[in-house]
């Protein structure tokens, strides 16, 4: 075989194996995506009270009952969050509660009440289906932590 035939090839069989490795290279890589709130895990939507404990147990039936409410939603927008109450003989009968603007920094979600009470909760869980949210707050010298799970329904 003719020497020079050989390294044309040797270099040809070099360039596939290059362009090989480096496809495989580049369709291997992931995508590093470091937004804080990526779009399936967005707070947005309307979310349904499933849970609330405090300081581990669950009083969310005692809460409802206090109320005299079946059970109440969140509706996040962009800048709000609405609370909506349930009640009625079939639980269909809607009251907004309250619609306040809120912030949220990294995992704090902030707003004040129209009793100009100021409230940071902390969300510990945020999944597509998932909302929960912490409250930790002293009360008559005992301290409390409650926390809110919701369920999205839309």
């Amino acid at each position: 075989m003719n020497p020079l035939k050989q390294i044309k090839m040797t270099k040809k069989t070099m360039n596939k194996l290059f362009l090989t490795l480096l496809i495989g290279i580049l369709l291997s890589c992931s995508s590093d995506n470091n937004d804080t709130e990526p779009e399936q895990n967005s707070i947005l939507g309307t979310w349904k009270i499933v849970s609330l404990t405090s300081n581990g147990t669950e009083e969310l039936q005692d809460e409802l009952d206090y109320a005299d409410i079946c059970y109440w939603t969140e509706v996040y927008t962009q800048t709000t969050v609405t609370d909506i109450d349930f009640s009625g003989t079939d639980c269909t009968t809607e009251t907004v509660d309250e619609t306040l603007p809120y912030t949220i920094n990294g995992t704090a979600l902030s707003y004040t009440t129209g009793d100009q009470v100021d409230v940071s909760l902390e969300i510990i869980e945020l999944t597509s289906t998932t909302l929960k949210l912490q409250d930790s707050y002293e009360e008559l010298g005992e301290n409390y932590v409650d926390v809110y799970t919701y369920t999205k329904i839309e």
